[in-house]
């Protein structure tokens, strides 16, 4: 069927159909002297045979079919024509704030399959009409219209030129899709850097809640208590004896050697000094409670065997491959499409609509018949052979779809370059960690490839 072709009429108002609308092409067909038998004919011609308008015309009498005029009449008692609704002036201003362009929908094409324009086009075709609506000829209500624009599309307006409604919808409609695309990619690393940086926040958060060296140093010395010297008793001095001549000498038994067993006495005992009993711990800040196990400022170990630990981070390309394997095409057949929007459902049901795709969730569904993700396919249709840069191939897949793939990519083959550690120690050179959800990836059965014997300075000499 042409572009200009009438439809056959139906009149069971399915498909977007509009019988007063295909009355007016059918009546355009017409030349003013045109016969009323011809147009009779040419009126049956375009029914849809077995329908329901074929059925009502060939129940007509010939009253009804007398002029063209009656049988417009009696067309529009069967279908009639929808009244014209008009909307207040603030119903008309709601509706132009409330039409937003979203940052996810920029490139993609929507409309009729022959008649497919860019969201952009459509955003602008839309604020035509209810500027037109709100008869707003001097350009008052731009700026309301403009903030519905996302901030990388009202970065690449005109800042000056674009004061009436011709110039501002012509500057939106005329935007370059190379500029459109080089300002994706740079909020895409916008972002990713940020993530990046709240990750190594959080790092040195966690870092700096344990025990650090500033508050071991304030802390103040152990004190120390000691008792009186304890002094022993000295000994009771024994008078020497005088000899006097020719007298018999009589040993003496001093006091302490006497046989008998003299009557104790209560004598002060000496005082036992008093010790404070400190842990090695407590006398030195900077001893370990623990045993120090093998390790470095941003990867601690815990004690033990380092081959019996199971590592707590995960690599970024571990966490795409377990997506790449996870991911699975449906054929493009029946089947497969019909599957593949039952898991699409699935996803968005658990997940939400506005849920950004990453690794906090299972994989995103992918379009029957695609390529699988990560073999260096096109973001946009999703097929190899070029890429989004350069491809032309009208049917597009979805941005959520086109951001997921471009994230495996960067992943797998955009590799970061390695920072230039020389004359560092012990320290391991973090790559940009991205939150993941262990539920759903199994951090437990991942095989590292990086041995814990390759950190810091590695077969060199150790500082």
């Amino acid at each position: 069927m042409g572009k200009d072709a009438i439809p056959l009429f139906k009149g069971t108002y399915t498909g977007g159909e509009k019988p007063h609308h295909w009355l007016r092409r059918l009546e355009g067909q017409f030349e003013l002297t045109t016969a009323l038998p011809e147009r009779l004919h040419k009126f049956t011609m375009h029914l849809d045979p077995g329908n329901k308008a074929e059925q009502w015309y060939k129940k007509l009498g010939d009253a009804d079919k007398a002029s063209w005029n009656t049988l417009l009449e009696v067309f529009g008692r069967k279908w009639p024509l929808a009244p014209t609704v008009e909307h207040t002036r603030d119903e008309l201003l709601h509706r132009l704030e409330r039409r937003v362009l979203l940052e996810t929908e920029i490139g993609q094409l929507v409309g009729d399959k022959d008649e497919k324009i860019y969201t952009h086009v459509k955003w602008a075709q839309d604020i035509r009409v209810l500027a037109d609506a709100l008869e707003d000829d001097r350009g008052h209500l731009i700026s309301n219209a403009r903030r519905g624009l996302p901030l990388m599309v009202r970065r690449l307006l005109p800042s000056s030129g674009i004061d009436t409604w011709d110039t501002f919808l012509a500057a939106v409609t005329t935007l370059s899709l190379s500029r459109i695309e080089d300002e994706l990619e740079q909020e895409a690393k916008f972002k990713s850097r940020d993530d990046w940086q709240k990750s190594v926040n959080t790092i040195m958060s966690q870092f700096q809640q344990g025990t650090s060296l500033q508050s071991a140093l304030k802390q103040p010395p152990p004190t120390y208590q000691y008792a009186n010297t304890y002094q022993a008793p000295r000994q009771q001095q024994i008078p020497r004896q005088q000899a006097t001549p020719g007298a018999p000498f009589v040993h003496q038994t001093p006091p302490h050697a006497s046989i008998t067993t003299p009557q104790q006495q209560n004598s002060p005992q000496p005082a036992t000094p008093q010790r404070n009993t400190y842990t090695r711990e407590q006398l030195n800040p900077f001893i370990s409670p623990m045993p120090i196990a093998r390790g470095n400022l941003f990867n601690p170990q815990t004690p033990g065997n380092p081959e019996q630990q199971t590592p707590s981070r995960v690599s970024n390309m571990e966490l795409a491959k377990r997506a790449i394997e996870f991911s699975k095409v449906q054929p493009n057949t029946a089947e497969g499409v019909t599957a593949y929007h039952e898991e699409l459902r699935k996803w968005e049901e658990q997940y939400g609509t506005s849920q950004e795709v990453d690794f906090m969730c299972s994989p995103y569904p992918l379009t029957p018949g695609t390529q699988i993700i990560g073999s260096r396919e096109c973001f946009k249709c999703s097929h190899s052979g070029h890429i989004s840069r350069f491809c032309d191939n009208p049917t597009q897949i979805s941005m959520k779809e086109q951001w997921w793939r471009g994230r495996i990519a960067a992943i797998m083959f955009d590799r970061r370059p390695q920072m230039d550690n020389a004359g560092v120690s012990q320290i391991n050179v973090m790559e940009e960690q991205l939150p993941y959800k262990p539920a759903i990836y199994d951090a437990g059965s991942i095989v590292f490839e990086e041995e814990w014997e390759e950190q810091g300075n590695g077969a060199g000499a150790r500082a």
